[in-house]
């Protein structure tokens, strides 16, 4: 857990002459809260998770920002995961060890920009994995947002909103020694 607060200076802000200039002239402060946890339920599940309080604000900017939200920040974000792993019984010991994981994450809404009236909704996603080692080698296949949920994520730039990752399959091979 943690418990901070973070302050940062010569934070870039639109210059209040030229929006689509910046100039490192503002302040902002994050006042926040993290937690983090992890629980062996069972010798084959385990369950993991976290949540995050982000009273992110901006201190000093243009006259139209100051004590306002800080953009794209959310106030609240969480997560949380089970992994199962297949019982040795289940499996000949020379095919290695299986697991899967599901993970739900949450992200709050939060605004476009430091002055904007627009408000990109909260979202949240559930992934899935499925994994098998042998002797250093893992296979790793993913489904990321399983259930396709559409969401957008901010740039950083009022003119601008991308559509987050839609239902994404991938697989990744590692070696460990």
């Amino acid at each position: 857990a943690a418990i901070f607060r973070t302050r940062r200076t010569n934070f870039v802000v639109p210059d209040p002459v030229d929006p689509n200039v910046f100039t490192q002239a503002g302040e902002v402060r994050v006042d926040g809260v993290e937690f983090e946890g992890a629980w062996q339920a069972t010798r084959l599940i385990q369950l993991t998770g976290g949540y995050a309080y982000l009273g992110a604000k901006v201190v000093r900017g243009d006259a139209d920002d100051s004590g306002r939200r800080l953009a794209d920040t959310p106030l609240h974000t969480g997560n949380l995961s089970v992994e199962a792993r297949a019982p040795a019984a289940w499996l000949d010991p020379e095919f290695g060890t299986v697991s899967t994981r599901v993970t739900g994450a949450y992200v709050g809404s939060r605004n476009l920009t430091n002055t904007s009236a627009v408000e990109l909704p909260d979202y949240g996603t559930l992934d899935l994995s499925v994994s098998w080692a042998l002797r250093g080698l893992g296979l790793d296949l993913y489904l990321q947002n399983a259930t396709d949920n559409r969401y957008f994520t901010a740039t950083g730039s009022s003119n601008f909103v991308y559509a987050g990752d839609p239902r994404t399959v991938f697989a990744r091979i590692g070696w460990r020694y």
